[in-house]
């Protein structure tokens, strides 16, 4: 009788290991300023002790943060985790270090994505990290004199750009005047301007908004500034490849010249002139000597002053308008 001896071979035909069930995780959203350099991302993976050796993939996913302008790009990076040390673990981290691109644009805030793109047998949980980079160095807006209706194309009061999708920030500081207007003229897609003291502050927090999207402006009186504040100007852009300019300063003042005390008087004068964005217009005229000048703009008279100065403010309804340059006419009429 012959002995018949069955061995049963398993580790030697190379069976795959089952899955664990592990899961990895980048955490919360992170913001951090162009200043900063870098940003560091933890990763967490969790799951049943023993941790034994595991490896995921980590990529960076372009938003209005672009890798290689803003950041430096990830691309499916490998994320090793050797097995845990202690066998009764059931955590432990890795970190990942993007260095940051301190750019010279003027966006406010820009985007990116960090995401596990591989992970086999295993859970991705918490999803994508956003990470918002807030501009360090804004661009500084230069006060314009305000000598023009707008200042001439170049002019270093003048921002002329066109561009996508985004938020763009200047940093404008303020200067002693009664008014300040601020301009925002859009010739293609569409954009809005708002007025903050904090450049990060949410839109519905402004300190000012245009009342309408597209090309238009915001006007201030000195109860609503002090000189020598920084403020921060913000475009919103909500259209691709859109076209606009932006300015800020003093306010343009037509010039009548000096008034007569005569009911012929000749001299310039304006009808139905169009309306800037911010809705109103300015005029100044220099009184005869020993004519009583009166300031309309708050409806008081500026002491010490030789010039009577005059506003016209459009409102909701269409407004049609003149003014004549004479002591004895009216100094304006909207209807």
């Amino acid at each position: 009788m012959k002995n018949i001896i069955y061995l049963t071979l398993g580790i030697c035909l190379g069976f795959p290991a089952p899955s664990r069930a592990d899961s990895f995780n980048l955490g919360t959203d992170q913001g951090v300023t162009e200043d900063d350099g870098s940003v560091t991302i933890t990763v967490t993976r969790t799951g049943s002790a023993p941790l034994g050796a595991e490896s995921i993939e980590v990529s960076t996913i372009d938003g209005s943060a672009t890798g290689g302008d803003d950041f430096s790009p990830l691309g499916g990076i490998l994320v090793n985790f050797p097995a845990n040390a202690n066998p009764a673990a059931t955590t432990d981290t890795r970190t990942i270090n993007i260095p940051l691109i301190n750019d010279l644009d003027s966006e406010c805030e820009e985007e990116f994505v960090v995401r596990i793109t591989q992970a086999t047998g295993n859970s991705i949980g918490g999803g994508d990290l956003k990470i918002t980079i807030a501009e360090s160095d804004f661009v500084i807006l230069p006060w314009d004199s305000g000598i023009t209706d707008s200042p001439a194309p170049g002019a270093p009061s003048l921002i002329e750009l066109t561009d996508q999708p985004g938020v763009y920030c200047y940093k404008i500081v303020t200067t002693n005047e009664p008014l300040w207007r601020t301009r925002l003229t859009v010739t293609s897609g569409e954009a809005e301007l708002d007025l903050h003291r904090d450049p990060f502050s949410a839109q519905d927090s402004a300190d000012y908004v245009s009342g309408t999207p597209g090309s238009d402006g915001i006007l201030l009186h000195d109860s609503q500034f002090s000189p020598s504040q920084d403020w921060y100007l913000r475009v919103r852009v909500t259209e691709p490849n859109t076209t606009w300019s932006l300015f800020s300063g003093s306010v343009f003042v037509h010039d009548q010249g000096v008034l007569t005390s005569d009911a012929n008087y000749s001299g310039p004068a304006y009808d139905d002139l169009p309306f800037p964005p911010e809705k109103a217009l300015f005029f100044t005229a220099t009184p005869p000597a020993g004519a009583k000048a009166r300031a309309l703009w708050n409806d008081e008279y500026r002491a010490g002053s030789s010039e009577a100065f005059i506003s016209v403010r459009k409102t909701s309804q269409e407004c049609h308008w003149s003014l004549a340059s004479s002591i004895f006419d009216k100094p304006g009429k909207c209807s």
